[in-house]
């Protein structure tokens, strides 16, 4: 019997026998593979036309002749050199992706980088310390933007998983946005989950649902209008928020360690909407905030 799915209102993670169920580990059986080849033919048939020309597919173990297709696949590096202006979005399909050289990501606006079945199968694996895992760097950020969705970074230990860089950028004005949901950004022993060298007056945006960080998160504010937004997240190392200007960090429904938030003296303002620690998963807290300088903080008691 050829079972059916449904994209996006509902992903299975590809290992448990239940799409809510993420907490079972166990190798997945013949209906959990059945499952899975479900799920990849509703996402091709709802997210892309017919002729598949809009996105790229990529496999841990694609052979080096991949076309890109979901029956040839590219490899992740071959799927990232071939991002173009009509064709953004590169599909990943569950597995392990080794990196040794850090990986910059497309530098065009609006591509998307997206783990078939999440971030629970979907994996990158940077294997040299000292380096980063991913780099953002845009060339141009009048108006950059991308997106990463279902994906496990991990990385080796002095390195950070996710590098955000705009000291390369020739714009003087615009955006630069972030989105990551379902991404888990993973260091060893040392280095952060997310390091920003932000060092134009762009506009940052970063926006983060369902992601956890293992390792310090560092925000750099250069712009009042940056923004910082992060829902359903998980922070076991914390965030520091550093910079000349005040900017809005909004936190919905995360976890934080005991006084692990810490600002600027540029009177960075922090809202926590029901934000609170978890303390079976990260410590036995009931306070989550520090600020140096001016750093005010907002608690207000329902999102």
């Amino acid at each position: 019997m050829i079972k059916t799915a449904s994209f996006p209102s509902a992903v299975w993670d590809g290992v448990t026998n239940f799409r809510a169920d993420r907490d079972v580990s166990r190798p997945p059986d013949r209906e959990d593979w059945d499952e899975m080849m479900a799920e990849l033919v509703a996402i091709e048939t709802s997210l892309y036309s017919q002729s598949s020309d809009l996105v790229m597919w990529a496999a841990p173990h694609a052979l080096s002749t991949g076309t890109g297709s979901i029956t040839n696949p590219y490899t992740l590096a071959a799927a990232l050199a071939a991002v173009s202006a009509t064709k953004k979005t590169i599909c990943l399909m569950p597995g392990t992706y080794t990196t040794v050289a850090s990986t910059t990501l497309p530098t065009l606006t609006g591509c998307k980088i997206i783990g078939v079945g999440g971030s629970s199968v979907t994996i990158i694996d940077h294997t040299t310390a000292g380096t980063e895992a991913l780099k953002i760097l845009p060339a141009n950020a009048a108006a950059y933007a991308i997106t990463l969705e279902g994906i496990r970074v991990q990385a080796l230990a002095t390195a950070d998983v996710l590098a955000i860089d705009d000291t390369g950028a020739t714009a003087s004005t615009g955006t630069i946005t972030v989105n990551l949901k379902d991404v888990e950004l993973v260091y060893d022993t040392s280095g952060g989950a997310i390091d920003t060298t932000h060092a134009v007056a762009l506009d940052l945006t970063v926006v983060a649902e369902d992601c956890l960080f293992v390792g310090l998160v560092g925000l750099v504010c250069v712009s009042a209008t940056d923004v910082f937004t992060f829902r359903k997240c998980r922070f076991p190392d914390g965030l520091t928020s550093t910079g000349a200007y005040a900017a809005v960090h909004t936190f919905t429904f995360c976890d934080f360690k005991e006084n692990s938030i810490t600002g600027n003296a540029a009177a960075t303002a922090i809202a926590l909407y029901c934000t609170a620690v978890d303390e079976t998963l990260l410590a036995n807290a009931t306070d989550v905030h520090t600020f140096a300088g001016s750093g005010t903080l907002i608690t207000p008691t329902s999102a």
